[in-house]
């Protein structure tokens, strides 16, 4: 059976990730970085039946994953060794948080798909995979107010 493109977008820069969400029919995150991600700005879209969202941020981003448990949040892959939280009700360009304990570019995020459990699996190129448990920082993500800060 062949398939059917039903709609194209598309990307002025080079593409590393895109993930369908778990909550919103039709709804896709994209990764895109400048240069290929050597240097540059990334991109993370968000597009669904309902329009397009964009944040911009001022390293490469390599990979996106939707939080299972919250349908307002993504995550991403940074090339400065971060993993980015990102609140999609928000066009502020800024993360929510940021989690700094790879010491190198983080390649791959991905989130539990059991929805009782809050927990990210990240790979850097620091030879390491890390299992974060985020039941700890739900107090800070429910208080911030959309301010770029690091635990």
């Amino acid at each position: 059976m062949p398939f059917r493109i039903n709609t194209q977008t598309l990307l002025t820069d080079a593409c590393y990730s895109l993930r369908y969400s778990p909550h919103q029919v039709n709804q896709l995150a994209i990764v895109s970085c400048e240069n290929f991600g050597i240097r540059g700005r990334s991109t993370i879209q968000l597009i669904s039946n309902h329009g397009q969202l964009s944040f911009n941020w001022s390293d490469a981003l390599f990979d996106v994953s939707f939080v299972e448990t919250d349908p307002s949040l993504i995550v991403s892959a940074s090339g400065d060794g971060s993993i980015l939280v990102w609140r999609l009700n928000n066009n502020n360009s800024s993360p929510l948080f940021s989690l700094k304990e790879h010491q190198r570019e983080v390649w791959c995020v991905h989130w539990s798909e059991s929805r009782s459990n809050d927990a990210l699996l990240s790979t850097s190129a620091d030879g390491t995979i890390k299992l974060w448990n985020f039941n700890r920082y739900d107090k800070r993500i429910q208080n911030s107010n959309d301010k770029n800060s690091s635990f």
